[in-house]
This record gives structure tokens, C-alpha cells and sequence, in this order.
């Protein structure tokens, strides 16, 4: 049963409307002391508060004011006056208040009004405690998250450490190796030559094995050093890059195509390092080919940046498109190709240290493309 206050300085009135709306099913409560219905009117106690106007020491206007501030949770209140006036309903209105009524009332109309307001109230409280619920599951979310978050970031930190506490510790024992290999060579060369391939081969594994470390070492690095964001231009750094690679472009005769390339806001050191894995690849991959071919492109969008490093040379299988991207991950032996299956991983994770990714697309024995997606500046961090 819906709760009706009724505060009216006239107890006769008060009384008329209770009878009123007790028959339409209503429970209903009347006062003439404003104090005592400004503590009535909680929505705990009441679901609706009828207010006249015009009543001595306080009007109707003051007394709902008061309901507002010395309640916490105000039900709707509907405000009764034999003397309206347009100015009187606005204000009223514009202070939240839910209907305005003029005195003598139609009781018909009167019991209409007041169960759609409450009908209205009751649906908005619902909404609000949804609200609130979803609020309070989206802040526990948030706080999981934020857990989670941390606990990776600390996760990876650690990996890091380890990973440089162990290549750290994997070099003292090959330098060990590197000099006990020589000393046995000086016997050797003295006493038995029939020996010196094999440790001409030993000499190339533990030279192998600190190459790997040397990578795996600067790999973890990765995950501490901080980002040196600056802006500059991706066409001058391909052309440091080329000039570097000068030698084995020239050896192998490979015919490298440069388009327009955009500035960047990027770190420089760090995708100098990138663009020389993508174009050494490209150049290690397209030397069994008779007139290798480099072409490196650029498309520019709202929000990223796309370049691409592309080559005719041995190409993949489309399931290993993922796959490339792993640590030591090989497509072939290293008697056909050099490397350690590291460059690439080291590629992609430079790229998400700035919010970006690489894509690998390919047809076997055709060539590959490596497209970096990378944001524009004012999408950065």
C-alpha cells in the first residue's frame, strides 16, 4: 500500500483528502506541524508528500526546500495552493518538485496523478540501485583488473631480472670453456693436429651459444629500458639502416625500392634495431633468389601508421604466421640460413613497448611482407 503525507495548515482539508485517498486504497497521514512533516518525509516512511502553500511561519516552497536538504533519500512531493501563479509553479518545478496543483482539487484526477508519480518514482529508484549495482560490480572489476595488471607488471619485471641473471650467469662458464678450449689448442698444435677440426668446432658452438646469450641478454632488456619518444623521419633512418647493410646489399646485388615514408613519434634507437632485423631478414631470405628484391612502402590512417618491408625471396606456409614471432623459433636449417630465431621476437616486442604490432603475410617460395602497425602521435600513450 502506497504512503501519502499530507501537510496542510487546514486540518478540515487534510482530513477531506485522507478520507479521500484512504478509499482509493492509499495510507495516509496528515499533519498541520511543518517541523514534524519535514521529519516525516523520508522515502522510508512515505511515498509521496501533498504540500499546500500558503501556510504560516513557512510556505509550501520553504517546506519542500527543507525536505530536500534534511532528507536523505526525499520522496516525490506534489504541491496544493488556492492562489497559483505561473512564476510559483516554475520555481517549484525547477527545484525538483513532481506536480503542481490548484485548490479546490479534483480527488479524480488527484489519485490519477499521485499513482503515476509514485509509479514513475518507484521505477526510477529501481534504475538507480541497478545503477549503483552495476557501478559497484564495474569498480570491482576495475580493482581485479588493476590487481592483475600489477601482478603481471611485477610477473614480467621478474622474468626480466631472471632472464639477465641468467645469461649473465651462462657466460662465466662459456669463458671458461673459451679458455680451456685454447690452452687444449696450444697442446694440440704441438702434439696432435689430427684433433684441430673438432676443436675448431667446439670454438664455433660456444661462439654460437654466446651470440644467443648476447641476444637473449639484450632481448630482457627490453622489458627495463625506458621509451626515448621523439619525432623524426622513417626515411632517414632507412637510409642509416641501408647504409649500414651497404656490403651485403652490394654482394648480393639486391635491387631495394624506397617509397615515401612519414615521420614518426617513436623511439629512434629502438626501431633503428627493427628496421634492421625486417631489411637484414629480407636480405638474408632473398640471397638464393637471381635478382633480389627489397620494397619498402608506408600508408598513413587517422590513428596509425603502416609500414612495410617486403621481398621476393623464400617465403613461409601461412600457419607458421604466428609462429615466426616466437623466441629461437626456426623455419629453416641453419646451414641454408644464419641466425638464431631471435630477431623477430625482438622486433615484435620493441613494437608493443610502443603500443604497436607487426603482421607477417606470405606465399611459400614467393617472398614476405612485415607490416608494422605503429600510432600516430596524438594516439600515443
Amino acid at each position: 500500500m502506497n504512503r501519502i503525507l499530507i501537510i496542510d495548515d487546514h486540518m478540515a482539508i487534510g482530513k477531506m483528502i485522507q478520507r479521500k485517498l484512504e478509499s482509493a486504497g492509499f495510507d495516509v497521514r496528515v499533519t498541520s506541524d511543518f517541523h514534524e512533516g519535514i521529519r516525516w518525509a523520508d522515502r522510508g516512511e512515505t511515498d509521496l508528500v501533498l504540500i499546500d502553500h500558503m501556510m504560516p511561519g513557512m510556505n509550501g516552497l520553504e517546506v519542500f526546500t527543507q525536505i530536500q536538504k534534511e532528507n536523505a533519500h526525499p520522496p516525490p512531493v506534489v504541491m496544493m495552493t488556492a492562489f497559483s501563479s505561473m512564476h510559483l509553479a516554475v520555481a517549484f518545478m525547477r527545484q525538483g518538485g513532481a506536480d503542481f496543483m490548484e485548490k479546490p482539487l479534483e480527488m479524480d484526477v488527484l489519485e490519477i496523478k499521485i499513482r503515476r508519480i509514485i509509479a514513475q518514482d518507484q521505477e526510477l529508484q529501481r534504475e538507480k540501485v541497478s545503477q549503483r549495482t552495476t557501478e559497484e560490480k564495474l569498480q570491482s572489476l576495475n580493482h581485479k583488473l588493476i590487481l592483475k595488471t600489477q601482478e603481471l607488471a611485477q610477473l614480467n619485471a621478474d622474468l626480466d631480472s631472471f632472464n639477465l641473471t641468467v645469461t649473465h650467469d651462462l657466460r662465466a662458464p662459456l669463458r671458461h670453456l673459451t679458455y680451456h678450449l685454447s690452452v687444449l689448442e696450444e697442446v694440440v698444435n704441438r702434439e696432435n693436429a689430427e684433433i684441430k677440426e673438432p676443436i675448431e668446432d667446439m670454438r664455433m658452438v660456444i661462439h654460437r651459444m654466446n651470440r644467443m646469450i648476447k641476444h637473449l641478454f639484450d632481448f630482457s632488456r627490453l622489458g627495463q629500458i625506458e621509451i626515448n619518444y621523439v619525432n623524426f623521419s622513417v626515411h632517414t633512418l632507412v637510409d642509416q639502416v641501408l647504409e649500414s647493410l651497404k656490403d651485403k646489399l652490394e654482394a648480393c646485388g639486391a635491387n631495394v625500392q624506397v617509397e615515401t615514408l612519414p615521420n614518426l613519434y617513436a623511439d629512434p634507437h629502438l626501431m633503428k634495431h627493427v628496421f634492421h632485423n625486417l631489411i637484414g631478414n629480407a636480405l638474408k631470405f632473398t640471397q638464393e633468389e637471381s635478382s633480389p628484391l627489397i620494397h619498402i612502402s608506408a600508408l598513413s590512417f587517422p590513428h596509425e601508421i603502416h609500414i612495410s618491408v617486403a621481398d621476393n625471396g623464400v617465403g613461409f606456409q601461412e600457419e607458421e604466421q604466428e609462429r615466426i614471432f616466437k623466441m629461437f623459433h626456426r623455419l629453416h636449417p641453419a646451414s641454408r640460413f644464419e641466425g638464431d630465431g631471435i630477431g623477430l621476437a625482438t622486433v615484435k616486442r620493441i613494437l608493443k613497448r610502443h603500443r604497436g604490432t607487426i603482421l607477417a603475410t606470405s606465399v611459400l617460395g614467393e617472398g614476405a611482407t612485415f607490416t608494422m602497425i605503429l600510432p600516430r602521435k596524438e594516439d600515443e600513450v
